[in-house]
């Protein structure tokens, strides 16, 4: 309060001992000139007495109310020389009582503004990473879903036969489905680019497409699929676990899989975040690898929950055409820098190959005769060159065309007379 009456508020902190001293001394009024008289004797005095020094303060005062000390009054440094009497003393404490109702909620008001403001602080910090966070994760959403777009592509631009398609609608529903599929594979296919379009066609697209191959050693640790920051299932939480040729994963690691797939069908849902999906490949039916123990029944009772033969590429004669163009055009990019054309005798030697080995074999061809191309086409003799062997389909067809019976002779007209 300055001379004037007005009233000035700023932040301060006073000692920890002021306010058990202040109660113990009469009419609640530490003085001064007591500390200075105490402060040989009491060393923990003499923080307090610097205090009141640095302020120019000759005594305090405390306010008190039911809840006990509120704060205090400080009287300032007169030229007097007597001591501050009992009457004084008295009319101080009676002061500070009168006050402590209005100390109380105007600290109590102060408090409450206090604790709004730093509420409004942390709201708005919140706020602020909350954004920060969506931009994040619809960043991730984003790469996510191109990388799985790039495995599909393959796919989802040569399919154009009955069997493509139908393959392709069905793979589409099971995946808007969100259960568990098994892809029965041919030796060769390229089920990757099948399993990326079942992920995309999920409510799991914006999450991770995580690919595992059963087949490499590194994957037959247990251990490494129980660690919850290098385990596949927790790489792929909120997207799509995929596992090629899941029979090679040794008995230990599928029953892990299966734990973790039997612990997310029973658990409530906490958070936005779907626990992974599994599409799992095989070269043989569910029940041909439980027949011949490489299989956990346990777990192939999850992955019959959805399942597919995908067509091989003798089943896809229309799309043979396309993947091949393709191919080769990749493959004269890679190599060359520009795509590579086939002509036609080349291109009707290729369309007549059975293909047992579906798209891997198809790759592996049209990469090896890419190497002796000359000009800007691929021809029979660079096929012959690169070591293709022409292999037919000697089996009758399952729908042959209908014989045609001969016409019925017409009976001849007579000359002109």
């Amino acid at each position: 309060m300055d001379i004037a009456g007005y009233l000035h508020e700023k932040p301060a902190e006073a000692p920890e001992r002021l306010y058990a001293l202040a109660l113990e001394e009469p009419e609640r009024t530490l003085r001064a000139e007591v500390l200075r008289q105490l402060e040989v004797r009491r060393p923990e005095v003499r923080p307090i007495l610097a205090w009141l020094e640095t302020r120019h303060a000759s005594s305090a005062t405390v306010v008190v109310d039911d809840d006990g000390p509120l704060g205090f009054i400080l009287l300032p440094k007169t030229s007097r020389s007597s001591p501050l009497s009992l009457e004084e003393a008295r009319g101080i404490r009676l002061l500070t009582d009168r006050i402590s109702s209005l100390l109380s909620m105007s600290s109590a008001l102060a408090r409450s503004r206090e604790r709004e403001l730093l509420a409004t602080a942390r709201a708005d910090a919140a706020d602020d990473e909350v954004h920060r966070l969506e931009h994040i994760l619809s960043l991730d959403a984003g790469r996510h879903r191109m990388a799985a777009e790039r495995l599909a592509a393959r796919v989802r631009t040569t399919a154009f036969s009955p069997a493509a398609r139908d393959a392709l609608e069905r793979l589409e529903r099971l995946g808007r489905l969100g259960a568990t599929l098994y892809l029965e594979t041919p030796p060769g296919c390229d089920a990757t680019a099948w399993a990326a379009l079942a992920h995309l066609a999920g409510p799991r697209s914006g999450g991770p497409f995580v690919i595992v191959d059963a087949t490499h050693g590194r994957e037959h640790d247990a251990k490494r699929w129980e660690d919850p920051n290098v385990s596949p299932i927790a790489l792929s939480d909120g997207g799509t676990l995929f596992i090629s040729d899941v029979f090679a994963l040794p008995a230990t690691v599928q029953a892990v899989l299966q734990r973790a797939l039997a612990r997310a069908s029973t658990e409530i849902l906490r958070s936005s975040v779907l626990p992974p999906a599994l599409i799992a490949t095989g070269t043989e039916s569910l029940d041909a690898l439980i027949g011949a123990d490489k299989l956990d029944p346990a777990l192939s009772r999850f992955l019959s929950q959805g399942s597919l033969t995908l067509p091989r590429l003798l089943d896809r004669g229309e799309d043979l055409r396309s993947l091949i163009l393709d191919t080769l055009a990749r493959t004269g990019l890679r190599l060359r820098g520009k795509p590579l054309g086939v002509d036609g005798a080349a291109l009707r030697l290729l369309l007549e190959h059975t293909w047992p080995g579906n798209e891997a074999e198809l790759s592996e061809v049209v990469g090896r005769a890419a190497s002796f191309v000359v000009g800007d086409q691929l021809r029979v003799q660079d096929l012959f060159a690169a070591g293709f062997q022409l292999v037919v389909d000697e089996q009758p067809s399952h729908s042959p065309l209908p014989a045609m019976a001969p016409r019925p002779a017409r009976p001849r007209r007579g000359g002109r007379r």
